[in-house]
């Protein structure tokens, strides 16, 4: 960050150099390079004074802000991904695009009635989802259905208790 700033402000790094240096996926989303450009000069002057257990805090500080903070992440399809991924994390079940990871929908847990795994001719994820009388279920199709159906039961266990 500091490297990056630096050269930011002494107008050593051309559009091209600062665009290689932040993952293209976050320049897909609502911020553009100058958003990011700015963001950072504005961390750099903010943080600069901090070292060593110092940063690290304020780092997983603002780490743990992130939506997807914490997640598991999965290769999926769906009705609503032809091909992505799926985020379990304490904010629910999350469908990304495969290419920008822009968040398509999120199940809350609460909102979650069953779950379960299945195998076919492919491994499945079946979701009961909206109330005990009104729901919908959906399939999303994974390798590692097992696994998210683990990882959706656990924190629905956890976040009851």
């Amino acid at each position: 960050l500091d490297g990056i700033a630096n050269a930011i402000n002494f107008s050593s790094l051309n559009q091209n150099e600062i665009r290689s240096s932040i993952p293209s996926f976050c320049l897909q989303g609502s911020l553009t390079l100058t958003d990011w450009v700015d963001s950072i000069r504005k961390y750099h002057v903010e943080f600069k004074h901090l070292i060593g257990e110092d940063i690290h805090r304020k780092y997983i500080e603002i780490a743990q802000d992130q939506f997807l903070y914490g997640s598991v992440v999965f290769p999926a399809t769906s009705w609503i991904l032809t091909h992505g991924h799926i985020a379990i994390n304490k904010n629910g079940v999350i469908f990304l695009r495969e290419n920008t990871k822009e968040t398509l929908l999120v199940y809350q847990f609460s909102e979650i009635r069953d779950c379960r795994s299945f195998t076919k001719d492919k491994m499945y994820v079946e979701i009961k989802h909206g109330t005990e009388t009104n729901f919908t279920v959906r399939q999303i199709f994974s390798q590692y259905a097992r696994e998210v159906v683990f990882y959706i039961q656990l924190y629905i266990h956890l976040l009851s208790n």
